[in-house]
């Protein structure tokens, strides 16, 4: 089978969950002996070559790069207004990356269009006139609801107004993609749900991102070491901003002064700067990181406070696969096939969160138990052998 997987954004260097997720579908096409052939669209966010791929990979796939301008644009934006487009969709078209599609398309027939994110379907009327291959949508979360989440915590009536309309617009186009593909792939099961009530008359499968395990080498780490707690996430994620922002002023105050001896370190790119004006002697502010998994290994309860979101909350997947213990909220767990008190722990309030890691500190055998119990789950049902043969499936439905 011949697959063309269109990237929004380069799946190395693995920067975010994003980014991991499509290396995961990139690393599953390979297991399964496709013959694949990965678009990657290049920004300012998001620079790379051939040479950040995985050796392992790039020598199985034919790659390709173009480039996409993202920066925002008042004067666009503005004019947007004017029209019912999406402006977050309309941002993602390039003429450079249509260019190179169409050249991809000539030279090559393709079984299938796979499209990461609802993003690349900006360029649907251009894969339409060069190729009959199946489109498949991999929506790594309901693109929408973070903006309705994002709006109706704004507090400011114009932009509230604004992030609402931006949101409304942005799950019409999600609706328009739905209506033209030929097959709906999740990774988040709350979402396999949602997408499964439109009623719609094309296959639709729920393939969790896939971990190789191999990667994930859980570390040794003494149970003193509990007492240290860590964050890490793209911090020019909106949901996660607002959800560091609401933990450090509540739940973080009142464990800080409860247990002088516990630190919490955060990282994560582009960290804003009011995060760093908040370190002190018990809070480390690291921003990126050269080794993300060095930094997880070190600690052992990771926490991650969202409150708004959706899809799959990958770097959960990967703290868990490194036998962490991970507290976060019914929003950052949906879409996990995962059980509170048994392989994770979920708090929801500020107070939830206090008693919660109260009893981590106090108790390392709750960590240790947790984080193995974790471990299991992601073996059990993440294994990238598990998710690649889930792909296989799915596909066979299109032949």
């Amino acid at each position: 089978m011949k697959i063309l997987q269109i990237c929004n954004k380069p799946p190395f260097p693995a920067v975010d969950g994003g980014a991991i997720a499509m290396g995961s579908m990139t690393r599953s096409m390979v297991m399964n002996s496709y013959d694949v052939t990965v678009l990657n669209m290049v920004s300012y966010k998001h620079h790379a070559t051939e040479n950040d791929w995985q050796d392992e990979l790039k020598q199985y796939c034919k790659l390709h790069f173009a480039s996409v301008d993202l920066r925002l644009k008042p004067h666009k934006a503005f004019l947007n207004l004017f029209t019912s487009r999406s402006y977050h969709a309309e941002r993602f078209y390039s003429e450079a990356v249509a260019q190179k599609l169409i050249a991809i398309l000539k030279s090559e027939k393709f079984d299938v269009i796979q499209l990461e994110t609802i993003f690349p379907f900006v360029y649907h009327a251009v894969i339409r006139k060069y190729s009959e291959a199946k489109i498949i949508l991999r929506l790594h979360n309901m693109e929408h609801e973070v903006w309705e989440s994002t709006a109706n915590a704004e507090k400011h009536p114009l932009k509230k107004w604004y992030l609402a309309l931006l949101a409304k617009r942005l799950k019409q186009f999600e609706l328009e993609a739905f209506s033209k593909a030929d097959g709906i792939i999740t990774i988040s099961s709350a979402d396999y749900t949602k997408v499964q009530s439109l009623n719609l008359s094309i296959p639709v499968a729920n393939i969790p991102l896939g971990v190789d395990l191999q990667q994930y080498p859980i570390a040794q780490t003494k149970s003193e070491s509990a007492v240290s707690l860590f964050h890490l996430g793209a911090m020019d994620w909106i949901p996660n901003q607002q959800g560091m922002s609401w933990f450090l002023d509540t739940a973080w105050k009142k464990l800080r002064g409860q247990f002088p001896q516990l630190h919490f370190y955060i990282a994560g790119r582009k960290m804003p700067e009011k995060f760093f004006k908040m370190q002190d002697a018990q809070l480390h502010v690291a921003g990126t990181v050269d080794s993300q998994f060095l930094f997880m290994q070190s600690k052992n309860i990771m926490v991650v406070p969202l409150l708004s979101g959706s899809g799959i909350r990958v770097k959960i997947i990967e703290g868990m696969a490194l036998g962490k213990a991970v507290v976060t909220t019914s929003i950052g767990a949906a879409g996990i096939d995962c059980a509170d008190g048994e392989n994770i722990l979920i708090a929801n309030t500020p107070d939830e969160f206090v008693q919660r890691i109260s009893v981590c500190v106090n108790t390392t055998s709750i960590v240790e138990r947790t984080g193995n119990n974790a471990r299991r789950l992601v073996e059990e049902k993440y294994a990238i052998a598990v998710t690649s043969n889930q792909l296989e499936d799915f596909l066979s439905q299109l032949r």
